[in-house]
Parts: structure tokens; C-alpha cells; sequence
């Protein structure tokens, strides 16, 4: 008596994965550790089926970027331009705090940059619309990206390592004791809640773009 061949699955993608179940568990695994392998693992799925929703490690970089940023809220409505500005650089900033290693292939993956380089334009137009001249919003928006980005992503690396471990990295700047008393509370500072060393230092910087504000936006409401 012949048996029945077995039946095979009919090609296409696998019911259960999408690009943003992909996406998810790629932020899921981290960015330190990002394979394609890794994200297979975590969805007990098969490399074949990976590629049927992204083409290779870059794209799975991308749509992980794109995860994160769909999720970020948008510019506060009926909002003066701090608000908007600290709102938006607070989500941002967020976004490279938990996710480590999220600002380290942003510089290498040019499709990822691209991300939050379109979200940067959605806040420059945010800007404009509460009375900033176009070059002025450039120039904010880019300041406080990048506030976020360098702030932020200290914070997710911070964040990653143990206080054994910053320790002993500042331990090996300087056999000068005195200098290693003060890198030592250095490392107790950095041990802590990093939010609000930053929220001092972004203040600074908002106090700073309100002292050089054209003249179109020093009418505009400083909350």
C-alpha cells in the first residue's frame, strides 16, 4: 500500500510574522546584539522566513528604527516652542536611553538615519508653525536632536554597563589618587539616574536658543 507524499506548505509568508513582529523583537533582542540570528531565535522562526519581511541585517536595523519612531508623540498642540522643543527632545531621548546601542547604527546604517532624520523635519515644521523662521527652526531642532542623540545614548550605554563596570573604566584613567577620588564620584553621579543631569543640561540649551530667538519668536510664549 503507497503512502501519501507529505504535503508541503504553500509558499508565501509565515501567518504569524510581519515586519513589525520582526521589528519588535529586534529592539526586544537590543541593538548591542542585533543578528538576524538573534531575532530568529527569539521568534523560533527559520532565516527563510525572516527574509520573506526583511533583506538582510541593515533592513532589520531599519525596521526596528521605524518601530521606535512611529512611537514617538508628536509635537504638543497649541504648544509655545520650549514645549515643543522639550517634548520632543524628551522622546527622543527616551528612545536612545532604553534602547542601547540605537545611536551607534544610526551612523552606520545611512536607511535607519534616514528615520529620524524625517522625524527632525516633522519638529522643524512644528517649529515654523509656532513662529520660528525656517533657517532658526533648522538650527533648533538639529541642537536639541542632537542633545538627544550624544545625552541619550550615554544614558543607554550607562544603562547597559554595571557600576562594577564604570568604575573600574574610570579607575584606569589616572594613578594620581586625588584624581582618582574625584573620578570615583564621577562614577557614584553616573551610577545614578542620569534624567536629571540631563534635564539640567537641557535647560541650558533651551535658556540658550531663547537668548539668541530672532526677533519673530521672542513674542513667542517661553513656558
Amino acid at each position: 500500500m503507497s503512502s501519501e507524499p507529505p504535503r508541503r506548505r504553500r509558499p508565501g509568508p509565515a501567518p504569524r510574522l510581519s515586519r513589525d513582529l520582526i521589528a519588535d523583537a529586534a529592539i526586544a533582542v537590543g541593538f548591542t546584539e542585533l543578528t538576524l540570528a538573534s531575532v530568529a531565535e527569539r521568534l523560533s522562526a527559520t532565516h527563510a522566513a525572516l527574509y520573506r519581511h526583511v533583506t538582510d541585517r541593515d533592513d532589520l536595523v531599519v525596521a526596528a528604527v521605524q518601530r521606535l519612531v512611529s512611537r514617538l508623540p508628536k509635537a504638543p498642540e497649541s504648544a509655545s516652542w520650549r514645549e515643543v522643543l522639550e517634548a520632543q527632545t524628551w522622546a527622543l531621548w527616551r528612545m536612545y536611553a532604553e534602547n542601547p546601542g540605537v545611536d551607534q547604527v544610526l551612523c552606520s546604517v545611512p536607511a535607519a538615519r534616514e528615520v529620524v532624520v524625517h522625524h527632525g523635519l516633522a519638529l522643524v515644521r512644528s517649529l515654523c508653525e509656532v513662529g520660528f523662521d525656517p533657517e532658526f527652526a533648522v538650527l533648533a531642532a538639529d541642537i536639541v536632536v542632537e542633545f538627544a542623540r550624544a545625552s541619550g545614548g550615554t544614558a543607554g550605554l550607562l544603562r547597559a554597563a554595571s557600576a562594577t563596570e564604570v568604575r573600574a573604566v574610570l579607575g584606569r584613567i589616572s594613578a594620581d589618587e586625588a584624581e582618582n577620588e574625584l573620578l570615583r564620584e564621577v562614577s557614584g553621579a553616573l551610577s545614578l539616574d542620569l534624567r536629571p543631569w540631563a534635564a539640567r543640561k537641557l535647560a541650558v540649551v533651551l535658556d540658550g536658543i531663547a537668548a539668541n530667538a530672532r526677533p519673530t519668536q521672542e513674542n513667542t510664549s517661553v513656558k
